[in-house]
């Protein structure tokens, strides 16, 4: 029974990483449009960000009651790929946290922005990547 909801809750917490592949797009979108575009996506997605940074902690736990394999290469793989997602959400969110105190005239933050949503997205597509293909190799 214990698996099964850490299963359950493993994939209800995935949700949120799903919108996190959009942003880099997003960003680059809304500097077309203006710094008052720029700053409602920011805004927005401040609040994803915050919702990402307990979705990892909870991903991590609830994996570790899911993993049966300490020492497969699949394990040691997602393992780097939950830090690489960690370490570029906390930059993406601190980048967003000051772009949003400067109003949007934070022209080498946006720049930064946009090249870690880029590799944050990358991540976590490699993440379901690596999650789903294990069932097809």
């Amino acid at each position: 029974m214990g698996y099964l909801v850490s299963y359950g809750i493993h994939v209800l917490v995935s949700v949120v990483f799903f919108l996190l592949i959009p942003f880099s797009y997003l960003v680059k979108g809304s500097l077309f449009d203006g710094q008052a575009r720029l700053l409602q996506v920011l805004r927005i997605y401040r609040w994803i960000f915050r919702a990402g940074h307990g979705a990892i902690v909870v991903s991590f736990v609830s994996g570790l009651f899911l993993n049966v394999e300490w020492t497969s290469v699949w394990f040691l793989v997602v393992l780097l790929l939950w830090l690489v997602i960690a370490t570029y959400l906390g930059l993406a969110s601190k980048m967003t946290r000051q772009i949003i105190e400067s109003n949007g005239e934070a022209e080498e933050e946006i720049a930064k922005l946009r090249v870690y949503g880029l590799f944050l997205m990358l991540s976590v597509l490699a993440m379901f990547a690596v999650k789903f293909l294990r069932y097809f190799v």
